[in-house]
């Protein structure tokens, strides 16, 4: 894959670029604050960097003294850190905005207008930023052209830690930490039983995705077709071998936690009426009538998608580089692995499943003659990196890639030619110069909400709520924003307002803000935690926090852009109330 010519399917960060991307990401920051929210993102992918920046713990508090800014930040923790960067938004009395990048690892401060001067105290350490040692405490002061009439800030340590200014008042000082939000349960079923969450429209957003019952939210796009439910089996047994487009494996929400006797696995598997080979076996049966094998689907059928849980049994993952099992241990098969076709990937189980799900690529008149579905055959729980915490996942992606214009010459790692073909800009279909009767397109026809019902956020008692939002993502565009040029949203955290049943604020984690924590291919990505901070209008209402995702990328009449697919894995949010003085 020749990467200089997909400038979107970029490595994964590394210390070598981490302050261009800093600054990147910390202008965009900027940007943000004129509005009621703001996020701030740790964009560090080194281990040892995630630790330093868990361990400290910093305070920052912010006073407007007439045309002065007084910034000040303490070090709680037992270790130095180093302030590195001070973004800042003032309005003055003549009611202009400004807003700036303070960047402290250099003692050289040229002011701007309308900035008349920066002073410092501590001592400031090439390339690392402002010293502050355990205990102590250090200060910024802004001077302006004008008195200061409002004014917030943030900062980044040298370790990626976000560092919060707050007024030195009780009403931002009482601060009461909800615990995490978590989607601790058996299965996606089971979602919608848990008190403290709601899923807006469940009838339809969560229906069964059966012929009887497709629900909505999800719509074909094009005659790309749908994942309709055929065969829901119960107590199954598993047995045989499947090639695969894609699978996600990972340990089941219960067992993840006690880790007690045989593993158990959530596993979602998707292959089509092209990848699956004559010699492939699997077959899904229980002790009643119920016997599917995938094979003979497939000859009915564009394409099959799998999900299951708790299963318990063999896995052995085979390809051109060997065979990966969970017999000797459990966590060896756990993960996300996307392009099966590429390195020729099997799947060989034997073992059983509490649920198993199986979803075929049909036509509107095969499914109850909608063309829509909800979204269940897209949405799988489980702990698919293996820390101990459930994600739930979101995945479009049926596959396939686009590899963005041009001749295109695909290798796999024992250097073998796998195909030439040329391709479209934008268009992830033609993979094999014929796919396109295999290309499943799909996209959201409304948002997926959640509404956390357990956290009852009182406007007359809180000013604000920070949240923390823990997610990973991938898409199948190869050529990122050159190729799904509209940056439209995926990710939303907003307040919602059961009254007028909508968001009364929100922010929007949008598709180039996304694309850069990922790598189409080879495919490869990260966690990420964003801290966004909401602002609560005081209305005497009762506000809740809201997660909403979509996939807003579908195909265009007589356009080869905006066409692709995503994954989005969430972990969890916390929350922390700003009481109002």
């Amino acid at each position: 894959m020749h990467k200089n010519r997909r400038r979107g399917v970029s490595s994964v960060i590394a210390a070598v670029i981490l302050l261009p991307v800093i600054l990147g990401i910390l202008a965009y920051a900027i940007y943000n604050l004129q509005t009621q929210y703001v996020t701030y993102s740790n964009m560090l992918s080194n281990q040892a960097y995630r630790a330093l920046s868990n361990a400290e713990s910093l305070d920052g508090t912010i006073i407007i003294s007439g045309n002065t800014l007084e910034l000040s930040i303490r070090n709680n923790g037992l270790s130095n850190s180093y302030l590195e960067y001070v973004m800042v938004r003032a309005t003055l009395s003549t009611g202009a905005t400004t807003r700036f990048l303070l960047n402290l690892t250099t003692s050289q401060f040229t002011p701007v207008a309308p900035i008349t001067g920066i002073n410092t105290t501590g001592t400031i350490q090439p390339g690392k930023g402002i010293l502050i040692q355990p205990g102590s405490k250090e200060w910024i002061y802004i001077t302006f052209e004008d008195t200061v009439t409002d004014a917030t800030a943030g900062g980044l340590t040298f370790y990626g830690k976000y560092v919060s200014f707050h007024p030195p008042v009780k009403a931002m000082a009482s601060a009461i930490a909800s615990t995490f939000v978590m989607f601790t349960v058996p299965s996606l079923t089971d979602l919608g039983s848990r008190s403290d969450i709601e899923v807006l429209d469940s009838n339809e957003t969560l229906a069964p995705a059966s012929p009887s019952d497709p629900g909505s939210g999800m719509v074909e796009v094009g005659d790309s077709g749908l994942w309709c439910l055929v065969q829901e089996i119960d107590n199954a047994s598993i047995l045989g071998t499947l090639h695969y487009t894609v699978n996600a494996i990972g340990f089941s929400s219960g067992w993840t936690l006690v880790r007690e006797g045989p593993a158990q696995y959530s596993m979602l598997v998707t292959s089509d009426k092209h990848t699956v080979a004559d010699e492939d076996s699997l077959e899904i049966w229980n002790s009643t009538t119920q016997h599917v094998r995938i094979n003979d689907l497939l000859s009915d059928y564009k394409g099959v998608r799998i999900i299951m849980y708790r299963y318990t049994g063999k896995i052995d993952l085979a390809d051109d580089n060997g065979v990966t099992s969970n017999t000797n241990n459990p966590a060896n098969v756990i993960g996300i692995r996307f392009y099966g076709y590429v390195n020729d990937s099997v799947i060989d189980l034997n073992g059983t499943a509490w649920k198993v799900y199986i979803y075929a690529r049909s036509e509107p008149s095969e499914c109850g003659g909608s063309t829509t579905t909800s979204y269940t055959p897209y949405l799988i729980l489980g702990d698919f990196d293996n820390n101990g915490y459930t994600e739930l996942l979101f995945i479009t992606e049926d596959g396939f890639f686009s590899t963005w214009g041009g001749s295109e010459t695909i290798v796999n790692e024992q250097g073998v030619v796998y195909y030439t073909s040329y391709r479209s800009p934008g268009d992830d279909k033609d993979i094999f110069g014929y796919y396109s009767y295999y290309d499943f397109d799909d996209q959201s026809q409304i948002p997926l909400t959640f509404v956390f019902k357990g956290y009852p956020i009182d406007s007359n008692k809180y000013a604000a709520v920070q949240v923390s939002i823990r997610y990973y993502f991938h898409d199948n565009a190869g050529g990122d924003e050159d190729e799904l040029t509209d940056n439209r949203w995926i990710l939303k955290v907003g307040l919602y307002d059961p009254v007028n049943k909508t968001l009364a604020s929100y922010y929007q984690l949008r598709y180039q803000y996304l694309s850069r924590i990922e790598d189409t291919y080879p495919p490869s990505w990260d966690f990420r935690i964003d801290t966004i901070q909401l602002l609560i209008p005081q209305t005497g209402k009762t506000y809740y926090l809201a997660l909403q995702f979509q996939d807003p990328y579908g195909e265009e009449p007589d356009s080869p852009y905006n066409d692709g697919d995503i994954m989005v894995g969430v972990e969890y949010l916390s929350m922390v109330f700003m009481e109002r003085g």
